[in-house]
């Protein structure tokens, strides 16, 4: 029992350290992911390359990955200099710089500073240009004698560490054979305890599976109806502003109409007014004459009265002042007191030898009808 406790627990933490093991990969995938997009963007799209870049950036400060950090300073640095940013590509340029040599990246920090060397001398500024290529030179100088000291220093110990390797090929020997005779003694207890070893993992791997399921599910639920809730407000709010934009496109249309019909009802009147003012003044007229020009002015100015405030009254219908009441009337007797008042009023049409006929086609039958009589004799 002891063993197959100690069986159990050795399981439980190898399956948690996986588990940890398994979150320190998923952050570094996307730490390459993301530094990936920055590379593929670098010379097509560099504003995506920068904010690429800035994801890599900030991912690999929270997992310590420096040599991406480096090598993502470093590309944001080209996308700006390929933007013309040239302030912004060095200040990018000694970041690099400057996590490569604290972290020991001399590879790198001899790209980085052929790169500010570069730009340097791109943009005129030589006498920078010269001193990074001089640091370049220093650089690559003290990266070869350190590379030619590590090797002088591991040459003594190589005949030495290949006799150690000998010796240890001889102790796995002997270990190999131990292990065969203790393998054969503990055959039975050892499939056992597989037998048992196997079902428990396989319980513990469907139970966290059946886990991470039920999260992700919930997960992925709560982000369905997130957008399903989103995108029914997009919905009303593409509708409000498609009736918005109806009610605007009316409101252009009828002031167009309104303002076509106001020329035409202003228009005819007021050059009655002015024609025959006009005609007042010459005094070749009889005084009879000038009293009708007089009389029809004051027919035409008190047309061009009515017509005004007619565009008052609408006004304020429309905006809620006046509530006009509807009444039921006769249609015979609406249209008789129509015509009655046009044949009294119409002294033009009579000199005109022109006659206002009423037909009733129903004849005398009573028809009503529900509306505002002043807005209908207008």
């Amino acid at each position: 029992m002891r063993k197959l406790l100690l069986i159990f627990l050795y399981c439980s933490f190898s399956i948690i350290s996986f588990a940890s093991e398994g979150e320190n990969i998923s952050g570094n995938n996307l730490i390459n992911t993301y530094y990936s997009n920055a590379e593929f963007a670098l010379k097509t799209n560099q504003k995506d390359c920068i904010y690429w870049a800035n994801k890599a950036i900030a991912e690999s400060l929270n997992q310590d990955n420096y040599s991406t950090l480096c090598k993502s300073y470093l590309i944001k640095g080209k996308a700006n200099e390929l933007l013309k940013r040239y302030n912004e590509a060095i200040g990018n340029y000694l970041q690099s710089k400057t996590v490569a040599h604290e972290k020991n990246f001399p590879e790198l920090e001899l790209a980085i500073l052929k790169q500010i060397a570069q730009l340097y001398a791109h943009i005129g500024n030589y006498k920078s240009a010269v001193k990074y290529s001089e640091l370049l030179r220093i650089r690559k100088d003290s990266s070869e004698v350190s590379q030619l000291k590590l090797l002088s220093k591991d040459l003594p110990g190589k005949v030495e560490l290949d006799k150690k390797e000998l010796k240890i090929k001889e102790l796995r020997a002997n270990k190999s054979q131990l292990d065969s005779h203790l393998r054969s003694n503990l055959q039975t207890i050892d499939n056992l305890g597989r037998l048992i070893l196997f079902v428990v993992v396989g319980y513990s791997l469907i139970f966290i599976s059946l886990f991470w399921i039920n999260k992700q599910s919930k997960s992925i639920m709560e982000k369905n109806m997130l957008l399903t809730t989103q995108q029914n407000k997009l919905e009303i709010g593409n509708g409000a502003l498609e009736h918005a934009r109806f009610k605007a496109e009316e409101s252009d249309r009828l002031k167009t109409a309104f303002l076509a019909n106001i020329s035409y009802e202003t228009r005819t009147p007021l050059n009655s007014i002015m024609g025959f003012s006009e005609l007042l003044r010459d005094k070749s007229f009889t005084p009879s004459e000038r009293k009708k020009f007089i009389e029809i002015i004051h027919q035409h100015s008190d047309a061009l009265l009515k017509f005004v405030v007619e565009i008052f009254d609408a006004a304020r219908i429309e905006s809620g002042e006046i509530i006009q009441d509807h009444e039921v009337i006769d249609l015979n007797e609406f249209l008789r007191e129509i015509h009655t008042y046009y044949s009294l009023e119409s002294d033009l049409a009579c000199k005109k030898n022109i006659e206002l006929v009423l037909f009733l086609q129903f004849g005398e039958t009573h028809y009503k009808f529900k509306t505002i009589p002043d807005r209908l004799r207008k």
